[in-house]
Parts: structure tokens; C-alpha cells; sequence
């Protein structure tokens, strides 16, 4: 998001820093989660780790990648249903984010695809299922298009549709979005977070956190009575991450190729989802893709609709990733 602060809004910056560190909770420490009938680990890599957890299953496996881009991993649902279907479901959290740290501090697109490589060498596996939300929808389409041979299917939930130019339109439909959502007060105190962000250090992170709260609120018909998000997930929030990746999103071409030839494909928004309802760039890139909006739902289908949700997800996956 991007928004101006002109001095008649900065006097409001202490406090809403304020309010950001309540928001927060006053002890800001990330700590990975224990998730039922998962095994953690900490991948150790060329000076970076990997939190990642595994839900055994017999079944494909299946990697889930989260949005964002900075926040650590929120898909544990998701992989609560697959796992008990008997797939073999990988969660983790993406570089930066959580207690998983980026090696010399890169935050490029293709550093995000060597993660994904290291995580596919570490458990072994020859190929995986990918299941990528919001911008981890994106980056599932970059790893597909730089190792196909990996990968057996692709579930695109509420999917950014791509870098560049074609990031930029977006997210002036999810600005305009947030501001629908916000109200007049909302949105000038999501703008002078955004501004604050760039701080480094602690006020940066705190900002961060409290913007990613209003966000995630935003993502329900009433956000004044939605919950906060998850107080240890917003620990897991760091500014660097954030900034720094949606520069190197910014600076990559609009166009990239995607071969995804005799790879089944699977695009799924909510009728009432933050893009506004245009999602001919995704549609014209698969055009043999399966798509589906889905009704009663926004961009959380899992949590908005889940009984509908899940009936797609897990059919789609015990059909091998078919597009039938």
C-alpha cells in the first residue's frame, strides 16, 4: 500500500505508534506455533533458516503458500482439512517472516523460488502439488514457470495476478478497497502507518503490525466487529520483509512466461475479493485453467465459506489436480 502524510496528519503519528504497540501486545516476540499432527523443524541454509512444518500423510504432497508479502505463514486450516484427507502437507514461513531469516538480507523474487528449492531438497521430494494464496499465488506461478518439472498441480486462491504493471493496477483496486472498508478515520490512520513503516527498527515493525491488523479486519463485511488477527502472527511481522519485496515486485517486468502445459490449474476468488472482480490477466495466462468465484465469500474463503471451500479444495486434490 502507499499513501502521503502531509504535516496536518503527522501530528497523529505518536499516537497511533502508541496504539500499535497495544495492538501488538507489549511483549513482541515471535514464536513458531505448535500445530496438531505436524513435526517442526528449522531448515539451516547459506546463512538463512526456514521455519517449516510437515503434516505426514501417505497422499501427494502438497506445499501452501501464504500471502502477504512480510507476514508469516496464517494457512494452518487449509492444512488441517488436506492432512486429514491423507496428504502429505508442507507449511512455512517465507523468508524474513516469523523466525525464518533471509540470507544476506535478499528479498528477490528468485531468492523466494531458492527457498522454495531448498524446502523440496530438505524433505526430499521429487515433485509437489503447489496451493499459493494471494501473493503466494504469485509466487506458486514464478516456480512454476522456472521448475515445471516439479510441480504436479497449481491451486491459485485468491491469487495476485502478477509484478510490475500488472502489481500496480492491483493494488489500486486494493487500496480502493481498504478505503471502502476503512472509513475516513480508518484510512487516515492506515496511511500514516503505511508512511511510518519505513522506520527502521522497532517503530517500523510496530507500524507494520498494526497496518496488517486493520488489513486483515478489512477482510470481513464488518471490520469495527471483526476479531484481531492472531497476536502471535503480528509478533511475526517485520517491516524489511515487507518493503523490500514489494520493491523487488515492483521492479520485475508485467510479462513473464508460464509453462503450464498438461499441468492442471485452478483459480478460485470471492465474490467478494479486494481486486474489484477483473481477473482477465490470471484467466488469459491459464487459459485451460479451472475458475471459480466463489459466492458468500471475500478474500478468506477458508474461514468466509469454508464448507464450500474445502468441497472444492479437497476435490480438486483427490482428483490428482484435475481440471475435470
Amino acid at each position: 500500500m502507499k499513501f502521503m502524510i502531509n504535516a496536518g496528519t503527522a501530528a497523529a503519528v505518536f499516537f497511533l505508534l502508541s496504539a500499535a504497540s497495544c495492538t501488538t501486545g507489549s511483549k513482541q516476540t515471535y514464536a513458531a506455533p505448535e500445530y496438531k499432527n505436524s513435526s517442526f523443524r528449522s531448515i539451516q541454509y547459506a546463512g538463512g533458516t526456514i521455519d517449516l512444518w510437515e503434516f505426514a500423510g501417505a497422499g501427494d504432497s502438497i506445499l501452501l503458500i501464504n500471502g502477504g508479502p512480510g507476514v508469516p505463514n496464517y494457512l494452518y486450516p487449509v492444512a488441517e482439512v488436506l492432512n486429514e484427507k491423507g496428504f502429505n502437507v508442507i507449511m512455512y514461513n517465507q523468508r524474513g517472516t516469523g523466525g525464518s531469516k533471509a540470507a544476506g538480507e535478499e528479498f528477490g523474487i528468485d531468492s523466494y523460488l531458492d527457498d522454495i528449492e531448498v524446502i523440496r531438497k530438505e524433505l526430499n521430494i521429487e515433485s509437489f502439488h503447489l496451493f499459493g494464496h494471494s501473493w503466494g499465488g504469485l509466487l506458486a506461478q514464478f516456480y512454476l514457470s522456472e521448475y515445471p518439472q516439479h510441480v504436479d498441480s497449481l491451486f491459485l486462491s485468491n491469487s495476485s495476478t502478477g509484478t510490475g504493471e500488472d502489481w500496480k493496477v492491483m493494488e489500486k483496486k486494493v487500496m480502493q478497497y481498504n478505503k471502502n472498508q476503512s472509513g475516513g478515520t480508518g484510512w487516515l490512520k492506515m496511511g500514516i502507518l503505511s508512511g511510518t513503516a519505513f522506520i527502521p527498527g522497532p517503530i517500523g515493525d510496530s507500524s507494520s503490525r498494526a497496518l496488517m491488523n486493520m488489513v486483515w479486519k478489512n477482510y470481513f463485511a464488518d471490520p469495527a466487529s471483526a476479531a484481531d488477527a492472531d497476536a502471535n502472527w503480528l509478533n511475526g511481522i517485520f517491516s524489511r520483509a515487507m518493503i523490500e519485496t514489494k520493491k523487488s515486485i515492483l521492479n520485475r517486468d508485467a510479462y513473464f512466461p508460464v509453462k503450464a502445459d498438461g499441468i492442471p490449474v485452478m483459480i478460485l476468488y470471492g465474490a467478494d475479493d479486494i481486486y474489484g472482480g477483473d481477473y482477465d490477466v490470471l484467466y488469459n495466462r491459464f487459459k485451460e485453467s479451472s475458475k471459480i468465484v466463489l459466492e458468500d465469500s471475500g478474500h478468506l474463503p477458508w474461514l468466509q465459506n469454508p464448507d464450500r471451500y474445502f468441497n472444492i479444495l479437497t476435490d480438486f486434490y483427490l482428483q490428482g489436480g484435475s481440471n475435470e
